[in-house]
């Protein structure tokens, strides 16, 4: 069975705290009595001062072409309108992982970060038509921020 665990409560501020804590023991857990199971990490892109981190905490454990970063437009953070269309377009992409269980550790708030969390809930069909209905001035500004 291929298992994902998303890792983003050990990649947010609070990867050093309580949710970051048990994250990186959850995972480590699972890795150490996974048996014949695929085990893989999914760390998100947005946060890279997390990646060597978490790389350097499963050496040994996992091999490294399990653990996976996924990458989105960011920002993405709730409650900003400009955010809007990237943070949908981050939720499918997220959606789209391909695997037959997944945990997702928690992240600490959207409002403040770069913390993707969705529920299955995106379809990519639905988001292909709003991406091309919106304006060709927001495919411009997504494209300008991209090449930064």
């Amino acid at each position: 069975m291929r298992i994902v665990i998303d890792m983003q409560g050990a990649q947010t501020e609070s990867r050093f705290r309580g949710i970051g804590r048990y994250t990186m023991a959850f995972a480590q857990a699972v890795v150490r009595n996974r048996g014949e199971h695929e085990i893989y990490l999914a760390l998100n892109g947005l946060f890279p001062e997390a990646v060597e981190d978490i790389r350097l905490a499963f050496d040994g454990l996992l091999p490294q072409d399990h653990i996976r970063i996924w990458t989105a437009p960011g920002p993405v953070m709730e409650g900003v309108e400009e955010n809007a269309q990237r943070r949908l377009a981050a939720e499918v992409i997220r959606e789209s992982w391909r695997f037959q269980v997944g945990s997702a550790t928690p992240a600490r708030n959207s409002l403040t970060c770069c913390a993707m969390t969705s529920a299955g809930v995106r379809n990519p069909s639905d988001f292909l038509g709003r991406l091309l209905s919106s304006s060709a001035t927001w495919v411009k500004r997504c494209c300008e921020y991209s090449d930064k």
